[in-house]
């Protein structure tokens, strides 16, 4: 699953509108409009790491608030980046 249908799918599970979402990101420092936020949780753009993780965060809170664990990895954590290192030597 590619960062940013997971990202989709977290706002989904929260019921939170996209420009609800930005509003938290925009809070956190975000510095996209809601358009920009849109386009990525559609795929139709990319993000660089920093808002790609500002939007991670603003998920999470949304998730912390409500009691529950933060399920969205950040970027390093993503396991894509995790598979594209060099496997350790056995």
């Amino acid at each position: 699953m590619p960062p940013h249908s997971a990202l989709e799918n977290a706002r989904q599970t929260l019921g939170i509108t996209t420009l609800d979402l930005w509003w938290i990101y925009f809070a956190l420092g975000g510095s996209g409009d809601a358009y920009e936020l849109a386009d990525y949780l559609a795929g139709t753009t990319t993000a660089t790491t920093a808002v790609h993780n500002t939007i991670v965060h603003a998920l999470n809170e949304t998730f912390s608030d409500r009691g529950q664990d933060s399920p969205v990895p950040y970027h390093d954590e993503w396991p894509e980046t995790v598979s594209e290192q060099a496997p350790p030597v056995a």
